[in-house]
């Protein structure tokens, strides 16, 4: 998956409870609350930045990811 954290996507919109429970962990935590903690300037840095270094991450790989237990895969990243 990626790299980014979850509360550092749009999943903060989509799930405004989850967020705001990481707010208020991240305020108690680290003394900043989540918007001061990963401001505009780092937005989702490994979807955005990375990919302009040839830097790459596989997410969204499951469903049926278990049946490949004990048993070797060869799986290929094509542009």
């Amino acid at each position: 998956g990626s790299a980014d954290h979850p509360m550092n996507t749009i999943i903060r919109t989509w799930m405004p409870r989850q967020a705001r429970e990481a707010d208020l962990y991240f305020k108690k935590t680290f003394n900043q609350s989540l918007e001061e903690f990963f401001d505009d300037s780092k937005y989702q840095l490994m979807h955005l930045e990375m990919f302009n270094h040839e830097i790459i991450h596989a997410e969204c790989v499951g469903g049926d990811i278990d049946l490949l237990l004990n048993r070797r895969a060869v799986i290929g990243c094509f542009p």
